[in-house]
């Protein structure tokens, strides 16, 4: 039997749900899900159903921003209760140096608009007595944050998608992709259960779509071989527990509401309420990858068992941090499959090479991301861009180059990386060195940095070069003062397009150039006014030349500027001291003394 539809969304899981929601309410019609098995029988079952809204990502924070916007949306929509919990997530902090990271953060907040609060020491005591805090040094609070049902959540998705006819196929397996030129054919088989055993039917039908997206969770790699086509999602094994009710939480409940989502970033992991007692999820290390080849017949919804050893830190460390919990026994544990990538970001957006088909994988937060993977990607889909930027999270970072090991390597590393402290540009070591150019070996012997380029050590920066730009800098701002005299036609706007120019053909290959205008106050807004912005291949550093754009600066540049000295610009400030220190190769009497107007080349 042949169907012809638009759209043809391979797996039932919360993902999946909320991408046939989303292109409906787009205007999309003749949409149809299918599932190998029931709706939920992935990572969506045993999921914890947290929503957390911290992300360094922009374009994450938008997307996580959306889905609790949405499930609040959905949940008015059908006039139905999905388990939605507005509690709060309190994320705790042991030292300054992850407060930092809070505050770098905070940046990210403000752009997408998502309200949070902080906390000291004393004030999360005062609220949550609880909670241990005498050895924190604060926290950030987010008040619109919380967890919720997670089969709830996608059977309600599912329930409105099908009111708005989208079908939704249970017990349907696709076994085989092939592009005509024009559409898809995708063969599939009808399932059937015996003796507690999924099994494939002599019933085949084929699906002639327009579209298809791939949404398959634990599934991908089998999704990988079945579109000839390199996927970097694997899953990795999570673990959290459940433990009996603690008497001294029953009692604080009688008179005050319930405790946000408590996370102890540098105890490396979550704990919220759960019928009377709490749920502890660890980041732990050496949680292994999963299903790389394919996922086994047998399992449907299944966990693996439990490695109490794994998490011992961990949980002493929950222990410590909410006393009451020392006595409890543990009344509940899951062990399952969730699936990452390398750098923790889903694959979403158009698969590399293969037209009309589109990824939806590696969703490691499945749930938060969920409702906002599925809006952003109806929108790509249907309008052929997203309002936001998604480069972050497209499929096409990964390709070829990619091994089995490598992505299984890389995600286990992901996995216990949740909680470490995160810099900018951050270089993870796992798996390095992949693949090099001819001249690493040379370039490494000179002092060179490197960093991750589509697969390959990519040459980053050298002492000779800074210095020899920190010497080109100085000369420009020296020159400055005298060429705008010399004539009425020398303005300063000029003269930064003859830097812009002479900057651009010696150092070419080396650098990323913004320098922003006179009175802006970031380069996003620089950009906005319209100055001038030099695409040329970037390297890992960030140098400020306010004295280039500043008349107060005309003779020469003095002392040293403090990397943390609040005259930098709010994206030079935003990065690590540490960053702009002796390791990066950049000479410190490259940054004035004095305060002037913001503008920047960095990359």
């Amino acid at each position: 039997m042949k169907l012809h539809v638009k759209v043809l969304i391979v797996g039932g899981g919360v993902v999946g749900a909320s991408i046939a929601y989303h292109l409906q309410k787009g205007g999309w019609d003749n949409i149809v899900l299918i599932e190998r098995d029931e709706l939920t029988s992935g990572s969506t079952w045993h999921a914890a159903g947290l929503l957390p809204l911290f992300n360094m990502s922009y374009a994450t924070s938008h997307i996580h921003d959306y889905s609790v916007k949405f499930y609040k949306k959905l949940e008015k929509e059908l006039n139905t209760d999905i388990g939605f919990k507005v509690v709060g997530n309190l994320r705790m902090a042991q030292t300054q140096d992850r407060m930092d990271e809070f505050m770098l953060y905070s940046s990210t907040a403000d752009t997408v608009n998502i309200p949070y609060e902080w906390k000291n020491p004393k004030q999360i005591k005062d609220r949550w007595p609880l909670v241990y805090s005498e050895d924190l040094k604060g926290a950030i609070y987010h008040p619109t944050d919380g967890y919720i049902n997670p089969a709830d959540l996608t059977q309600a998705i599912a329930r409105s998608a099908r009111s708005n006819d989208v079908k939704i196929e249970r017990k349907t397996q696709a076994d085989s992709f092939y592009w005509d030129g024009n559409s898809w054919h995708v063969q599939c088989s009808k399932m059937f259960e015996k003796g507690g055993n999924l099994l494939v039917s002599q019933e085949k039908i084929t699906y002639i779509a327009e579209h298809v997206v791939t949404a398959t969770g634990n599934h991908v790699q089998n999704t990988s071989k079945l579109i000839n086509t390199k996927i970097a999602a694997i899953p990795v094994e999570h673990q959290y527990i459940v433990t009996e009710e603690d008497p001294k939480l029953i009692e604080y409940r009688k008179n005050n509401d319930e405790h946000p989502v408590l996370r102890d970033a540098d105890a490396k992991w979550y704990v919220r309420e759960e019928r009377g007692g709490w749920i502890l999820g660890p980041y732990e290390k050496n949680a292994p990858a999963r299903f790389q080849y394919n996922v086994p017949d047998s399992f449907r919804a299944d966990l693996f068992p439990l490695e109490l050893e794994r998490i011992e830190n961990e949980y002493l460390s929950f222990i410590k941090r909410i006393p009451s919990s020392e006595t409890l026994g543990i009344k509940d544990d899951f062990n399952g499959p969730i699936c990452y990538t390398p750098d923790g970001n889903p694959l979403l957006g158009p698969a590399f090479g293969l037209r009309n088909l589109w990824l939806a994988e590696g969703f490691s937060f499945g749930i938060t991301a969920a409702g906002g993977a599925g809006y952003y990607l109806a929108q790509m889909m249907i309008n052929g861009e997203a309002e936001i930027d998604m480069t972050s999270l497209d499929p096409k970072r990964y390709g070829s180059w990619i091994t089995t090991e490598y992505t299984s390597r890389k995600n286990e590393e992901c996995y216990e990386h949740v909680y470490i402290l995160h810099h900018p540009d951050e270089e993870r070591p796992a798996c390095r060195p992949l693949r090099t150019f001819p001249c690493y070996d040379r370039l490494k012997k000179l002092g060179a940095q490197n960093i991750k380029f589509i697969g390959n050590l990519k040459f980053s920066q050298s002492e000779n070069k800074i210095e020899d730009l920190n010497k080109d800098l100085k000369k420009f701002i020296n020159s400055k003062k005298t060429w705008c005299a010399s004539s009425t036609h020398n303005t300063e706007e000029r003269f930064c397009a003859i830097v812009h120019k002479k900057l651009k053909k010696k150092y070419k290959n080396f650098l990323t150039i913004i320098i922003p205008s006179i009175d802006a106050n970031s380069p996003r807004e620089a950009k906005a006014k319209g100055s001038a912005i030099i695409p040329v291949l970037s390297i890992v550093a960030a140098i400020a030349i306010d004295a280039i754009m500043a008349p107060q600066y005309d003779s020469k540049i003095s002392e040293p500027m403090p990397a943390t000295s609040p005259t930098l610009s709010p994206t030079l400030s935003a990065i690590t001291p540490g960053f702009l220190g002796s390791s990066s190769g950049i000479p410190a009497s490259t940054f004035p003394t004095k305060s002037a107007p913001t503008s920047a080349l960095f990359v």
